[in-house]
């Protein structure tokens, strides 16, 4: 039998929509229990998600000195024991 038949493209195209119908159902019944059924919890999230203050650690990480490929493992106002200078 030829597959392109209009009863067998008919066939295919009815159940090709009817998965096209089914995944947007449970996609919207996923938003909808989302978002009317579970309000509840994602408001007291949101209201105990505000900012806290946070105390980061100095900036004294690692900085390029650009001589002889050195690193400087304290803040660029002291030297490294690799990158002293004499003056």
């Amino acid at each position: 039998m030829n597959p392109y038949h209009p009863h067998l493209l008919d066939r295919r195209l009815g159940v090709a929509r009817g998965i096209l119908w089914l995944t947007m159902g449970v996609l919207a019944a996923a938003f909808f229990r989302a978002q009317i059924l579970e309000h509840g919890k994602y408001q007291l999230q949101s209201e105990t998600n505000r900012l806290r203050p946070f105390h980061s650690p100095p900036r004294a990480a690692s900085f390029w000195t650009g001589t002889a490929g050195c690193w400087r493992r304290t803040c660029p106002a002291t030297r490294s024991r690799c990158c002293r200078r004499k003056r």
